[in-house]
């Protein structure tokens, strides 16, 4: 069932949903119903949706999740900023056509995800995931650096500075990443500077940036992390990827691509942009998505400082107590450590603080 293109079929469609989610809750009790009207009814961003029929459905989507007495188990559900959100909500009913059911199992789904895979433990670096986040940043692999024209993060990806051997803290890694640029894209709204709002399906998206330039024969990227990454992008970061821009791709890469090409939706390939230019021709096309002060070199850009772990994995200096690095991207780290004054040595704080210390070589 999908939301037709006539405004009064949506509107009955809307109607018919809330119907029927209300009929779900027919055995719910007073004080569970005023808990669930406290939700994202309540949430000012709901009245920034100029659809009536789509502020229904977001409604019955909010409903449908927290609906008490219901035959779903969710004691194994992590819905921290899931279900009361609309723009989390819009995010998954977009990514499934307005189809509230649909969208409701694959939300559901995520909720589910994160708890298995102890995602707020991973956000704060905790327990053994601190350790590992140190390995894994040191060699510049993944990191958000910089911002697109319309205030959006930038991901980088580099494969083929990629050294160890061990596909789980990789995928870990990078999900540490997302949520990094996910922070980061909220503090920027926070703050006013993003393009767009809950109706613009462009706005509260990231940038991603593959540069296969120290990639080889020797060093190709694993196939098994790249198809898992696709697949945890997809469906537990809904519609949360702006542009894709894959640098430097040598013709050895084609069988990768061929692999993994098949992983990847229809709507995320024409996302993808395939970077061949070099000189002024690179920074003309770069430039038609970023300030290139923003960028790489490598990109065409005009940012230099080179990638500094120790940077990207401290909070900023001035932070207010028990504040950690997550909104912060490299960039407006770099600036606020004092740039090219910043002491090399200094190291990057665990959260909370580990045994041992993991030297800094970047």
């Amino acid at each position: 069932q999908r939301i037709a293109n006539n405004d009064a079929g949506a509107a009955r469609l809307a109607n018919s949903v809330l119907g029927f989610v209300r009929s779900r809750m027919a055995f719910v009790g007073a004080a569970d119903i005023a808990m669930i009207h406290r939700g994202v009814s309540k949430n000012p961003s709901l009245e920034l949706l100029t659809d009536p029929a789509h502020r229904a459905l977001v409604t019955a989507l909010n409903h449908a999740l927290r609906a008490p007495g219901l035959a779903v188990d969710i004691a194994d559900e992590d819905s921290e900023g899931l279900y009361d959100d609309p723009e989390v909500l819009v995010r998954y009913l977009r990514a499934r056509s307005w189809d509230v059911l649909e969208a409701e199992r694959m939300i559901r789904s995520t909720a589910r995800w994160r708890a298995s895979f102890r995602l707020r433990q991973l956000r704060a670096r905790a327990g053994p995931d601190g350790d590992m986040i140190l390995r894994e940043n040191i060699h510049g692999t993944l990191y958000v650096r910089g911002l697109d024209r319309r205030g959006r993060p930038v991901l980088y990806m580099k494969p083929g500075n990629d050294v160890n051997d061990d596909p789980e803290a990789a995928v870990r890694h990078l999900v540490y990443n997302m949520e990094r640029a996910v922070a980061c894209l909220e503090r920027q709204r926070s703050m006013g500077n993003l393009q767009g709002d809950i109706n613009d399906p462009l706005s509260r998206k990231l940038n991603l940036v593959i540069d296969f330039a120290s990639t080889s024969m020797l060093n190709p990227p694993r196939l098994s992390v790249a198809r898992e990454s696709i697949y945890i992008m997809q469906t537990h970061y809904p519609e949360r990827l702006g542009d894709c821009f894959i640098v430097d791709a040598p013709w050895v890469m084609s069988a990768f691509f061929t692999a993994v090409w098949p992983f990847i939706d229809p709507v995320t390939r024409r996302k993808v942009h395939f970077v061949s230019e070099s000189g002024e021709a690179r920074a003309e096309f770069m430039g038609k998505y970023f300030d290139l002060a923003e960028l790489e070199p490598q990109l065409g850009g005009t940012a230099c400082a080179p990638f500094r772990s120790h940077v990207f994995l401290t909070p900023p200096i001035g932070a207010a107590p028990g504040a950690n690095e997550s909104g912060y991207e490299f960039n407006e780290l770099w600036r606020l450590a004092g740039g090219d004054s910043l002491h090399a040595d200094r190291k990057p704080q665990r959260q909370p603080p580990a045994d041992s210390a993991q030297s800094e070589t970047v």
